[in-house]
Formats: C-alpha cells, sequence, structure tokens
C-alpha cells in the first residue's frame, strides 16, 4: 500500500481506491513511449471504467508543471498522482520498476494479477474479468 499526493496536493492511498480491477502505470511526462501509451489507455479506461476499472496514474516527473501539461494534453482523466521525485520515488523500489511506462493489473484486494500487459493483450485480459 502506498499513499502519494494528486494534483492538487491531497494524499491518495491506493488501498481505499475502489475499483474490481486497478491498473498502476509508471509514467512521466518525457517518456516516449508513455506518451504514445496514453490514447490506448484512455480508450480503454472509457470501456472498461464504467465496469469496475481504475487508473493510477504514478508520475516519475520532478517538474509539476510539465506533468500537469502532459496529463491535460493526454487527457488522462484517471487518478494521477507523483512524489516529484522522479526515479527516487519509493514506488521505484517497492514496485521494482525498472523502465517506464511499466503498468501492475491489480485485483479488488490489491494483489499483483498481471504485469507487461498492453494494447489488445490488456483489453482482452481485462474484458474477460469485468464481463
Amino acid at each position: 500500500d502506498f499513499t502519494l499526493p494528486d494534483l492538487q496536493g491531497n494524499p491518495v492511498t491506493m488501498s481505499r481506491v475502489q475499483g474490481k480491477i486497478k491498473i498502476l502505470d509508471f509514467w512521466a511526462s518525457w517518456c516516449g513511449p508513455c506518451r504514445l501509451n496514453n490514447p490506448t489507455l484512455r480508450k480503454i479506461y472509457e470501456e472498461f471504467h464504467p465496469k469496475g476499472l481504475e487508473i493510477i496514474g504514478v508520475s516519475l516527473d520532478t517538474n509539476k508543471a510539465a506533468w500537469e501539461k502532459a496529463i491535460a494534453k493526454d487527457g488522462l482523466s484517471w487518478i494521477n498522482l507523483s512524489s516529484l521525485k522522479g526515479w527516487k520515488c519509493e514506488l521505484v523500489s517497492l514496485y521494482n520498476v525498472k523502465g517506464i511506462p511499466a503498468l501492475f493489473v491489480l485485483d479488488e484486494n490489491n494483489n499483483i494479477i498481471a504485469t507487461g500487459l498492453k494494447g489488445d493483450k490488456l483489453r482482452e485480459f481485462l474484458a474477460e474479468r469485468l464481463k
């Protein structure tokens, strides 16, 4: 479990976020592959959020303005959190993140049930579990 601030500086605790399935998405505004993945994640969120999906974006940014601009430009309407410590964020070691984007799929009890899924494979995985 962890608590990080959102864009407004309000603390958000992962275990209090409600969802049948949660995706932890480690990314950053300066990460090209992350930004390329955002439109796909946005479509997945629009499709599966009504069925119980929640996405928690964990940014490894150190610049709040760049982080905010990327969220607005990419239309990321889910929960967005950052310590603004970049790679020194405590979650990098907690989740053993070696590179970004890094996605972790969690069940409603916050157990990791999948990693490394993207695109169609992620969509199929969610469709199977959120019928």
